[in-house]
């Protein structure tokens, strides 16, 4: 393979391969350095070492020299409780010289803060690695945590596109949520959040931390442009209904508008505390590399293409619990028919008389709530000590994605919970007699693209699997006055969620529980009767 990089800098270089139906594969990634000239090339440029710890960094060079050259590495600036103990003299040869070798660091007892270390040979430009000397609270857990992070944050790795976005895995085959790991989800950027969080304790340093907030705000949670139509969203009829099927042959489903639907009884309230009717929360699927092709990119991009520039959001499993990973269909979340059929592919999944050019998102629960649970951790953890400052506002941000998060404690179609059968008869809910107050599988939104169209919808979901619930953001959301969400009645709905979620382990727990599992308002997802 023949690449032709257009700047200096640490690129994951991998192959996409297309074949004659249009269908794409990549390779495994390769940790490669551009440079402008000769040059020692250093990886990671910068680690993190507690205090009585090692840490490491790989040294080789960008090109082959004529004859041996040694690699000389000083500490050069800096703190003076890092040095060099191992590697500080390495030998290149024509035969070895893009084989990396370490140089090993060594923090004393009692430093902290950065050092600079310059690694020079005669004949190429010289590579600098800033090592971070910090406090060790934790013993052994410190540095292997710091030697973990450091692998994680090195480009050369490939754990992260050149924007920093995660990728849900470093291998571009699997079989899971996604169906290739240079998608990622929702589910990556709260463990990166969470990753942060634990630096922050360990480092005092809290940057990182609101960096990868700002960063899943940024590509994962939809912008105005992205959702433009929400104010003509209609809190009396959030949606109409369409039933979900046990097989992926029962689709498309018919939207059925004489099936009862109930209120929202929490639009107006979050419209109030924060001044718009958009939603505050992940979507939770992107094509970060845009193999797909789609070109729906964050920030009102709609089926651009595959010259678009920059992740992709996508969705896929919408035609009932059957369907696997190979079985879905990935598709755009702005649908305006320039892919799929003559409907785009909005007639693979609804049965409908007509069909208009649309968006639409889906929230994971699960993963908004994991985020919210390492905010609550880092605020506590900046807390003790005596930075609370520099976390408080992204911890806010928290609080608000709480508020959002009620509306997985909602029915599907905000019918009155328990005892609810048929779709016909299970009567709309009104208040909140709709809220069962679990985190359930999505939530989901979306409208026309037309801003003259004037429609736009939201679900919530009648099913919770225990693995969704996280009592510990329940917890958080109450009684932390950093983390308070600003609804009228959100503290409220968030006391009942915690209270019903421990008592949903417990049920599952108890003689007629299942140990695993979960509950739902609605029977295959079609308010069809249960077995007896």
């Amino acid at each position: 393979m023949t690449w032709t990089p257009t700047a200096a800098g640490s690129y994951s270089v991998y192959a996409r391969v297309t074949d004659s139906t249009g269908a794409t594969a990549e390779s495994a990634p390769v940790g490669v350095t551009v440079t402008a000239a000769a040059s020692v090339v250093a990886s990671p440029a910068a680690l993190t070492v507690a205090q009585g710890a090692k840490a490491a960094y790989a040294v080789k060079l960008s090109q082959a020299p004529s004859t041996t050259v040694t690699v000389t590495t000083t500490r050069t600036a800096g703190n003076t409780g890092l040095s060099v103990t191992g590697g500080g003299t390495l030998t290149f040869t024509p035969q070895n010289w893009s084989t990396a070798q370490n140089v090993t660091i060594t923090a004393d007892a009692s430093g902290t803060g950065q050092a600079t270390f310059t690694s020079t040979a005669s004949g190429y430009a010289a590579a600098k690695v800033t090592a971070t000397e910090v406090a060790n609270s934790g013993g052994t857990y410190t540095q292997r945590f710091l030697d973990q992070y450091n692998k994680i944050k090195d480009p050369a790795n490939g754990y992260f596109s050149p924007e920093g976005i995660p990728y849900h895995s470093v291998e571009t085959f699997m079989v899971e949520a996604p169906d290739h790991g240079h998608e990622t989800t929702s589910e990556a950027y709260s463990y990166l959040i969470w990753l942060e969080a634990m630096y922050g304790k360990v480092t005092q340093n809290w940057a990182p931390f609101n960096a990868s907030w700002a960063l899943m705000e940024k590509y994962m949670i939809p912008t105005h442009a992205d959702q433009p139509t929400n104010s003509f969203y209609n809190a009396s009829k959030p949606a109409t209904y369409a039933a979900e099927h046990p097989e992926v042959s029962d689709y498309p489903s018919l939207i059925d508008g004489s099936v009862p639907v109930g209120q929202d009884p929490i639009a107006s309230e979050l419209k109030s505390a924060y001044g718009t009717d958009d939603i505050y929360g992940m979507h939770w699927l992107q094509d970060v590399d845009n193999v797909y092709g789609y070109g729906n990119t964050p920030g009102g991009g709609c089926e651009q293409g595959p010259s678009a520039d920059g992740p992709s959001y996508i969705n896929t499993y919408q035609r009932g619990a059957q369907e696997s990973v190979f079985e879905t269909v990935p598709q755009p979340t702005c649908d305006k028919f320039a892919f799929g059929g003559t409907n785009g592919y909005l007639d693979l999944f609804i049965k409908d008389s007509s069909y208009a050019k649309q968006w639409k998102f889906t929230d994971a629960p699960d993963a908004d709530a994991r985020a919210i649970q390492a905010a609550y951790w880092a605020n506590a953890w900046a807390k003790d000590q005596g930075k609370s400052g520099d976390v408080s506002s992204t911890v806010a941000k928290a609080g608000k994605m709480g508020d959002y998060l009620r509306y997985s404690f909602f029915d599907k179609y905000f019918k009155k919970i328990g005892d609810c059968d048929s779709p016909s008869s299970c009567p709309a809910g009104s208040g909140k007699d709709s809220e069962h107050y679990l985190l359930s599988w999505y939530y989901a939104w979306g409208g026309a693209n037309d801003t003259n169209a004037g429609w736009a919808w939201r679900i919530g979901d009648g099913a919770s699997h225990f693995g969704y619930q996280n009592p510990l953001a329940a917890y958080a959301l109450v009684n932390d006055a950093a983390l308070a969400p600003k609804g009228a009645t959100a503290k409220a709905d968030w006391g009942k969620s915690l209270t019903r979620q421990l008592q949903l382990y417990k049920w599952l727990q108890s003689a007629e529980g299942a140990i695993a599992g979960g509950v739902t308002n609605s029977w295959e997802g079609s308010y069809s009767a249960p077995p007896a």
